[in-house]
């Protein structure tokens, strides 16, 4: 008769040289109760009770995200690249100019100010 020996937990698999890793599978506790209720309930409550405040801050967050992500940032990033950290940004480009970043920040500058003189 055969008898079949059950694998202990600490014996591994597969023998394998290098150190254990963690595991990847990470598991979030679900949120029930009354913290899921407040943190969607009031908002839409809000939302459905005054609905021209939410969409007046929906188009004021899209206009001044994107001018902020698409605009403000990337001058600042290449600005920052290229003289405070002195890195060599391809050699002579046009955009990489202190004139031609300055100006482009005053023009994003002048962008937002429009955008608050049309919100309010």
């Amino acid at each position: 008769m055969n008898v079949i020996k059950p694998v202990e937990q600490d014996e591994p698999r597969f023998k394998d040289s290098s150190p254990e890793k963690p595991p990847l599978i990470v598991t979030i506790p679900s949120i029930t109760g009354w913290p899921k209720s407040t943190s969607f309930g009031i908002p839409l409550l809000f939302a459905l009770s005054y609905p021209h405040v939410f969409l007046k801050a929906l188009g004021m967050a899209g206009g001044f995200g994107s001018a902020l992500l698409l605009g403000v940032l990337p001058i600042i990033m290449v600005w920052r690249a290229k003289y405070d950290l002195k890195e060599n940004l391809a050699n002579g480009t046009f955009l990489s100019n202190r004139f031609v970043l300055s100006f482009l920040l005053l023009f994003m500058i002048f962008e937002i100010w429009t955008q608050i003189q049309a919100t309010f």
